[in-house]
């Protein structure tokens, strides 16, 4: 289960700190010195983790004929799902089959296609 943020956030006051982290990244990375830009980068990432917000680290490559590819991943840790997790054993010799009548016009033949080739007649 995910953990909840400190600071619960409604659609809109989210999408304006978002805004507000994003051009918090962009000075951080206009950043000559890397012990400056860890720095900042960590009260960004702090920051976004007190109000549920997730942040992903993009990198970029450029190949030789000009392709640009993009790949993000998480900054912060994903959260362990497995945990609480049991193993059930399988039911299958406990299934009913549900047996109801059928509305009039209702069958469990399958449709005649409408349209594609015509059927081989036999």
């Amino acid at each position: 289960m995910a953990q909840q943020p400190k600071y619960p956030l409604d659609d809109q006051d989210r999408a304006l700190v978002e805004e507000v982290l994003g051009l918090a990244q962009r000075l951080v990375d206009l950043q000559y010195d890397d012990e400056t830009h860890d720095e900042l980068q960590m009260v960004l990432t702090d920051t976004a983790d007190l109000f549920g917000i997730e942040c992903q680290e993009i990198h970029v490559s450029v190949d030789e004929d000009g392709v640009v590819t993009a790949h993000t991943q998480p900054t912060q840790p994903l959260p362990d799902t497995r945990q609480g997790l049991k193993l059930v054993s399988d039911n299958s010799d406990k299934i009913v089959p549900l047996k109801a009548d059928l509305p009039e016009g209702f069958s469990l033949e399958p449709d005649k296609p409408r349209s594609g080739p015509p059927e081989a007649e036999e």
